[in-house]
């Protein structure tokens, strides 16, 4: 997903890895990246310690130019990819929980909301695993059935 007009500020994608790999370079992009399904993945951004990456945990963020390398745990994955043009806009990955008893209020900043687990009811429609909108009013967001974790994109012009 991103704005369709013009060239982008922001990209927000859902991607398939199936086997260890190194992650192509992109100067100038900043990322934040979650695991949404899968047994997760380990990630080593330039010469740091590996980061693991699996469902529930918070997002990695990191300079797309940097060399990224990816192990999976145990087969194949979904992960959540935002990217933002660094001389544009800075960006990140935030999860959020939605309780019955405790809508969310989205952020002016939101541009995207992913629901990740549960169902989120979103004008009067219900969402589900990987369902997704982009540039959200601020509203409060509503989870009818019980506990639903969401990703929110948020993203800052500079």
């Amino acid at each position: 997903m991103a704005p369709s007009t013009g060239e982008w500020t922001w990209r927000l994608s859902v991607a398939d890895v199936t086997c260890d790999s190194a992650f192509s370079s992109l100067p100038g992009i900043d990322r934040s990246i979650a695991v949404v399904d899968g047994e997760g993945m380990s990630l080593v951004v330039g010469a740091s310690l590996p980061v693991q990456l699996v469902i529930g945990a918070d997002p990695v963020h990191f300079d797309g130019g940097a060399d990224v390398a990816c192990s999976l745990i145990d087969g194949p994955i979904l992960d959540l990819n935002l990217m933002v043009r660094r001389d544009r806009a800075t960006g990140q990955l935030v999860r959020r929980v939605i309780d019955p008893a405790r809508p969310l209020r989205v952020p002016l900043d939101a541009v995207a909301i992913v629901v990740l687990d549960g169902v989120l009811s979103w004008q009067g429609e219900p969402l589900g695993h990987l369902d997704a909108f982009i540039e959200p009013v601020p509203v409060l967001l509503h989870a009818p059935d019980g506990p639903t974790e969401v990703m929110v994109a948020v993203v800052h012009a500079v």
